[in-house]
């Protein structure tokens, strides 16, 4: 099992407050030999815009951004689908989720691997809509050099992964 996508935060009722950190527990469970991670961490504001491609300083990240202010939350969304899905980060995620799950493939041959996403928020949401199309790509690559692979993909509330993943 391969945590792929997953909120910072979360909580077990799905409502506010979003206080338990859902990252430190995927990590707990990793160090418990429970399970895989494979997921990338937001960037840190108190960081600035270091290791930030240049392209991607203005990009609109919430739908919570003044630039939005007046519209719809439909357009809202959409405004950050399109900025988020043409951004360097987004491009980058991809690309390292695919060569993280291909090589686990890779090194459980023969094996089912179960790739779980944690439901969260709207980049959360754009980084799970990948994970079909990277699963299939993983196995149309392994098969190419003969090492089959069945991966499996599903999305899961905080809640459900909690009762299935316990330390």
């Amino acid at each position: 099992t391969v945590v792929v996508s997953c909120p910072a935060t979360a909580s077990l009722s799905g409502s506010d407050p979003y206080d338990l950190n859902v990252f430190e527990h995927c990590e707990r469970l990793q160090e418990a030999n429970k399970l895989l991670l494979a997921f990338d961490r937001p960037r840190q504001p108190e960081l600035g815009l270091r290791g930030q491609h240049p392209e991607d300083v203005d990009l609109i990240w919430s739908m919570s951004d003044p630039r939005l202010n007046g519209r719809s939350p439909q357009e809202k969304w959409q405004a950050v689908q399109a900025s988020v899905k043409g951004s360097f980060w987004f491009h980058g995620f991809r690309d390292r989720i695919k060569g993280a799950v291909l090589g686990i493939a890779q090194a459980h041959k023969g094996q089912v691997v179960r790739l779980i996403c944690i439901k969260g928020g709207p980049i959360t949401n754009l980084e799970q809509q990948l994970m079909t199309s990277i699963a299939n790509e993983v196995e149309r690559e392994l098969d190419e050099i003969k090492l089959r692979a069945r991966i499996t993909f599903e999305c899961v509330s905080y809640a459900n992964f909690c009762a299935e993943f316990q330390l």
